[in-house]
């Protein structure tokens, strides 16, 4: 029994056949072949073939689920792109951190693999039920609320709805939600990123200031250390938008290897800590030997948070890592920025034009932009 009406249940009836659990599991007996075994007399209502006004006059919100049911699987079949998909429904992205994944992108194309296996199993299960009744299809001896008649006709007393977000969003945003990034542009369409975490995490910093040039090192060390603390996927901590880029304190470290490595980590988060404080005073000062000795140290710790070392575990030369980070730094975000061309060329032009690469970094939008970079943190 899976029915959610239970006090409607008799010795004839043990599924009232109109509940989303029912719909679900009529769907999923026809696509298992297995309807023989699932007798439809055991349903009070049957919502393939029967009008919604034989059942107690429901509400109309009731009326239309199995029709959004359907429509929903109709929708995902067609979607042929992981992120598109993430895009069409970001809610999925609430469950990717409870996924035993190295990273979001992995996460995401399981669930959709899930999703479109499940979209491609109710409409083979509708194919087959617009087979056994093409006769009365044809004969309209069905009523036109069914959920034959709906899906078969788009004029029908309750056609298929589209399924649309609510939600209002800024004109222009480039944030985390869940475990995704999702960028908009000029109130075009959402796009979402996956599988370029720290080139978004970049350029959402950039964009958190714009006009304002900082230091490679300062961003890439504060990322690193930032990472060892806090929760995978979270994205730049409010407070950080707010005060300026610093490294925050967050949870403690779990299982994060042995004793050694977690004391070395804390060091290295601890010293870039200090070194964000120091290399504004030595700005401050005008000492630009000690910004070169700070920046220096910035990008060896950053290689060494983030596992940097060298062929059989050798740390590299203390006189590439500087190279190395300015490297991986503009790859992160070149990578990040060749995904969003795919989906909005427009905004991957304007992130090419407007963010400056050398030893410094800035976003320079040469017009009036106001970007929404706060991370949406799912219940």
């Amino acid at each position: 029994m899976t029915c959610t009406h239970t006090w409607e249940m008799t010795n004839l009836h043990t599924h009232c056949g109109g509940c989303s659990q029912c719909i679900d599991r009529r769907f999923a007996v026809l696509a298992a072949k297995a309807d023989q075994h699932d007798p439809v007399e055991h349903y009070k209502f049957d919502v393939f073939t029967q009008s919604r006004d034989a059942q107690d006059q429901k509400k109309n919100v009731d009326k239309i689920m199995a029709a959004a049911y359907l429509e929903r699987a109709n929708q995902v079949k067609g979607l042929t792109d992981v992120a598109q998909f993430v895009s069409s429904y970001p809610d999925v992205g609430r469950v990717f951190k409870f996924l035993n994944y190295n990273s979001a992108g992995q996460a995401a194309q399981r669930v959709f693999d899930l999703y479109k296996r499940h979209a491609d199993e109710v409409m083979g299960a509708l194919d087959e039920l617009l087979s056994r009744h093409r006769t009365a299809i044809r004969e309209r001896t069905l009523p036109g609320d069914c959920l034959i008649q709906t899906a078969y006709q788009a004029s029908s007393v309750i056609s298929m709805p589209a399924v649309v977000s609510a939600e209002k969003h800024p004109e222009n945003f480039f944030r985390k939600r869940g475990a995704v990034w999702e960028t908009r542009f000029q109130g075009r369409n959402t796009i979402c990123l996956l599988n370029v975490d720290k080139g978004a995490e970049y350029i959402n910093l950039l964009l958190a200031f714009p006009d304002r040039e900082t230091s490679i090192y300062e961003i890439a060390v504060g990322s690193a250390a930032n990472a060892i603390d806090l929760p995978a996927n979270t994205g730049v901590a409010p407070e950080d938008v707010e005060d300026g880029f610093q490294v925050t304190q967050g949870i403690p470290l779990g299982d994060a290897g042995d004793v050694a490595d977690r004391q070395a980590l804390r060091e290295w988060q601890q010293r870039a800590r200090e070194l964000l404080g120091e290399i504004d005073e030595a700005r401050d000062a005008g000492d630009h030997a000690r910004v070169d000795e700070i920046e220096e140290e910035m990008a060896f710790l950053t290689k060494a948070m983030e596992g940097g070392k060298g062929i059989g575990g050798r740390q590299r030369k203390a006189g590439d890592k500087r190279k190395n980070v300015r490297d991986a730094f503009r790859n992160a975000v070149d990578r990040a920025i060749k995904q969003i061309e795919k989906y909005d060329k427009p905004l991957a032009e304007h992130l090419k034009d407007a963010i400056k690469i050398s030893n410094e970094v800035a976003y320079r939008p040469g017009m009036s932009i106001t970007w929404d970079v706060r991370p949406i943190v799912n219940g």
